[in-house]
């Protein structure tokens, strides 16, 4: 007589028993896995397979952040005006630094009038439209 599992009163090496599960295991496996596609559809799964990328709607009503509009304006200004300086204190009670220039994604502050002792802001931005000239005629 064969040995039988005390908890189910089933033959324990009944290999009937194995298959099934195993086989259940893999259609379940395969039923999940089948279930975590990345969004397409049958047919857009079928265009990728045939080489061709699947087209995405556009949103219609799309409004960009006022730092998307920023940050695209700084560099269509770039690439039209090149270096651009502007008045940016830092409090650190040196004026000198005062100015930002920025290209596109290239910033850095000169520190400008090393010879005057006391900088104000109108005489920092003639140097500044100065330094500008300069960076621009250099490229």
């Amino acid at each position: 007589m064969s040995e039988r599992d005390e908890r189910y009163g089933v033959p324990v090496n009944n290999l009937r028993t194995k298959r099934s599960a195993i086989l259940a295991l893999a259609v379940g496996f395969g039923l999940v896995v089948a279930g975590c596609s990345p969004g397409y559809s049958s047919d857009e799964t079928l265009d990728m397979a045939a080489g061709e990328r699947p087209t995405r709607e556009a949103v219609e009503d799309y409004q960009p952040s006022p730092e998307e509009v920023a940050s695209a304006q700084i560099e269509a200004d770039a690439a039209f005006l090149g270096w651009v300086c502007s008045y940016d204190p830092t409090m650190n009670e040196d004026w000198h630094g005062d100015v930002l220039c920025s290209a596109g994604a290239d910033a850095h502050r000169p520190y400008l009038r090393e010879w005057d002792d006391f900088v104000t802001q109108e005489e920092l931005m003639e140097s500044a439209r100065e330094y500008e000239n300069e960076m621009n005629s250099a490229g």
